[in-house]
């Protein structure tokens, strides 16, 4: 059973389905009363076995091309539509649907082959039954003058009710397929989600921690050389952490345990002592009303709930995530990844607010749109090519434009 539906998504997916219903079939319909009509019936019949299963496959491969031709000129002739007038520019169409194939699950997109196949089916077959209708009437114009067949001209009539009804498919499912690919993208396309970092970001914790780091290298500065203190102070400011910070400098790994042991002293006596950003709060809870808000960070999940619950801004954050919750830590996209799949979003809804090249990079692995929050900070590393914010009052008007984007969006036309 499995192998049969895999068959048939296969069947959509490889657009097979969509060659044999709207190419083939109307192709061959077409050609089939043409031969009728010019009495070739015998001259098949003489022909030797061997040669009427070449004339198989070489009237398919005609059929195909017929068909593709009856599109065609039933474009050009305005009888059906391949898509609406508004999606007439190719490059338009091309970058909406490469929107649309990005964005969409897999349901999706076999929702809209499904559309896609039933308006070229239909409309490719209201030009092969007008075809035949045309054909007809030039071989039996006498019936049609003196009227000497009701029957005939019954049958011709309802040919032509049936063509016309195929030609309103075709409009209908070229319409209904573009809607559907609108709709998907609309909703896909809204901020949904807004993923902060933690320290610098939330907290206003990176001078004092930037402090800790200088404290614990002037500890060893005997055992460090320059390049080496001002590296760890670097990647510090990259936003790498654990043993990442580190990483690249060739320090003795006894020295390293010192002075993360030294940092860690400092830091420890130092970090209840931190507080919010002037303005997180507020503009946390206003955010909260219209967005998932979610946290992603290095740090500890301890340290992070406890300056949450003491700031009673716990209960705004649907998820937090660390380090420990994935495999790979920033830069890799594994956190942004994991809330995406949670709550089931795809990246386009999702925005991440860090202060690091580090959190810039996980975005743009992710494929998530990145704000650069700078905290009043100038002088730590800044990528390029990114918005940065310096404050959360910013950061908050930036951020409420979503949602008036999204008002704009779903306005009724």
């Amino acid at each position: 059973m499995k192998e049969i539906k895999e068959l048939i998504t296969s069947l959509y997916n490889d657009f097979l389905l969509r060659d044999l219903f709207a190419k083939i079939v109307p192709g061959m319909i077409v050609i089939i009363t043409s031969l009728y009509i010019m009495n070739t019936e015998q001259i098949y019949h003489q022909i030797s076995s061997e040669i009427k299963g070449v004339l198989v496959f070489l009237l398919v491969g005609t059929s195909w091309t017929v068909g593709y031709a009856i599109q065609q000129i039933g474009e050009i002739f305005k009888l059906i539509i391949h898509h609406p007038k508004q999606y007439n520019d190719s490059e338009v169409r091309y970058s909406f649907r490469l929107k649309f194939n990005k964005l969409a699950t897999k349901t999706e997109l076999q929702q809209v082959e499904r559309f896609a196949v039933i308006k070229e089916a239909s409309g490719n077959m209201a030009i092969s039954l007008l075809f035949v209708i045309i054909i007809i009437l030039f071989n039996d114009l006498n019936r049609i003058i003196n009227f000497s067949d009701i029957s005939f001209l019954i049958s011709i009539f309802i040919l032509l009710i049936f063509s016309l009804a195929l030609i309103k498919a075709n409009r209908n499912h070229a319409k209904k397929q573009y809607t559907f690919i609108e709709k998907v993208i609309n909703i896909r396309s809204e901020i949904k989600v807004i993923v902060f970092d933690f320290d610098g970001v939330i907290i206003d914790s990176m001078k004092t921690q930037e402090e800790a780091w200088k404290d614990a290298i002037y500890s060893v500065k005997d055992e460090l050389e320059s390049n080496q203190s001002n590296g760890v102070l670097n990647n510090f400011w990259l936003g790498k952490a654990g043993k990442d910070i580190f990483f690249g400098l060739n320090i003795n790994p006894n020295i390293e345990m010192k002075l993360r042991s030294k940092k860690d002293e400092i830091w420890n006596k130092k970090k209840n002592t931190i507080k919010l950003f002037n303005g997180a709060d507020s503009t946390l809870k206003k955010l909260s009303e219209h967005f998932i808000l979610a946290i992603a960070t290095t740090a500890h999940r301890k340290y992070v709930e406890e300056h949450l619950e003491k700031n009673d801004i716990r209960g705004l954050f649907s998820m937090i995530l660390t380090n420990t919750d994935v495999k790979n830590p920033k830069p890799s996209p594994d956190l942004l990844n994991s809330i995406a799949r949670t709550i089931q979003i795809s990246m386009s809804s999702m925005i991440m607010i860090g202060d690091t090249e580090n959190d810039a990079l996980m975005a743009k692995q992710a494929e998530c749109k990145f704000y650069m929050f700078s905290g009043n900070i100038i002088e730590n590393p800044k990528p390029t090519n990114v918005r940065v914010l310096t404050n959360w009052s910013f950061l908050e008007k930036e951020l409420l434009k979503e949602i008036q984007n999204k008002r704009y969006e779903n306005k009724p036309s």
